[in-house]
């Protein structure tokens, strides 16, 4: 697809103005041109990525977009930093654009920061009544997730669910990603330490916990799912990551959520101590040691930090890079 850039003159002029203008970013060790979507068909005759494309431009344009591996949210491998719409000589509509791609030079561990040393706080011992507004979200590629599944999951749910149709630049996708957004607090209750401001809250939190145990059941039996909790904690999304189709390891994971989101906004907590905001922190269950884990974190700068041993494969991965975003008006 380089080469609609090859053959129009006002996009190759504007990614070198781009590239120029972004290539001192110290977050990123290479900056490099892409073509993220086209208005070429298939043999079908529809889309190969059904977006908007000035939608993802304006998207990437007014606060970027995440760069992943299959479209994994634990395998980040740089951002899309700007991007622009052209049409070809030959009347083909593209999307070029200008991404950072991490390199083990420009990235930090947690290691290294000493966020892997923290002594674990508890629970907290009271929290407030979830108010009646309350609602969850449930984010799928219609392409990856058939509706009647989402709708079978939404249905059961204490709360209203507001769905997100997403939208991965595949044709074909190798994974299931599932995305299902929380309030924070619904996480860290822990039902045998936690009291709720109002005995009836009880009930509450504890029919959250049941239903997402239904859910990562329902999740398990999908062919190869990936299941991201979303919720946001002081200004930075936390995302709790579930993989594959052992339902019992799920299970042991949802056990052992409450401690992992009170490590996490302690982990928050630290990381804006030492002087990094961060954006977004992934967490993933460790089936081997069977406990969760920070998997990696985006500070507000743009730079990844995640474990050594990442850092020694991050220039190594395969080429298979995706985008997603949401549908939804």
């Amino acid at each position: 697809m380089t080469s609609l850039i090859d053959k129009t003159p006002e996009a190759e002029a504007w990614l070198d103005s781009e590239r120029e203008a972004l290539s001192s970013l110290s977050a990123y060790g290479r900056i490099q041109d892409a073509v993220l979507w086209t208005g070429e068909l298939t043999d079908a005759g529809v889309p190969i990525v059904d977006i908007d494309p000035q939608k993802l431009v304006d998207e990437i344009n007014s606060r970027g977009m995440p760069l992943l591996f299959g479209h994994d949210p634990s395998a980040p491998r740089g951002r899309v930093l700007a991007a622009r719409l052209f049409k070809s000589p030959s009347e083909v509509p593209f999307v070029a654009a200008i991404i950072g791609l991490y390199t083990a030079a420009n990235c930090l561990s947690f290691e290294g920061l000493g966020a892997t040393t923290l002594i674990a706080r508890s629970p907290p011992e009271l929290l407030p009544m979830l108010p009646p507004q309350t609602s969850f979200s449930i984010a799928t590629d219609p392409r990856e997730v058939d509706e009647a599944w989402v709708s079978d999951v939404a249905t059961s749910s204490p709360f209203p669910v507001e769905r997100v149709e997403m939208s991965h630049n595949a044709a074909e996708a190798a994974t299931e990603l599932i995305r299902l957004a929380l309030p924070y607090v619904v996480l860290v209750w822990n039902p045998f330490v936690t009291e709720i401001a109002k005995a009836a809250g009880k009930d509450v939190y504890a029919g959250v916990r049941d239903w997402l145990r239904t859910v990562v059941a329902k999740v398990s039996k999908r062919s190869n799912p990936i299941l991201a909790i979303d919720a946001t904690q002081d200004g930075c999304q936390v995302t709790f990551i579930l993989r594959g189709n052992n339902v019992n390891e799920h299970y042991a994971a949802l056990g052992q959520l409450a401690e992992a989101a009170v490590q996490a906004a302690q982990l928050i907590t630290h990381l804006k101590e030492s002087g990094l905001v961060p954006r977004t922190l992934v967490y993933e269950f460790d089936t081997g040691a069977a406990r969760w884990a920070p998997a990696n974190a985006i500070l507000e700068d743009g730079r990844l930090v995640t474990s050594k041993a990442t850092l020694i494969a991050i220039e190594q991965a395969p080429m298979g890079l995706s985008i997603g975003m949401s549908r939804t008006p």
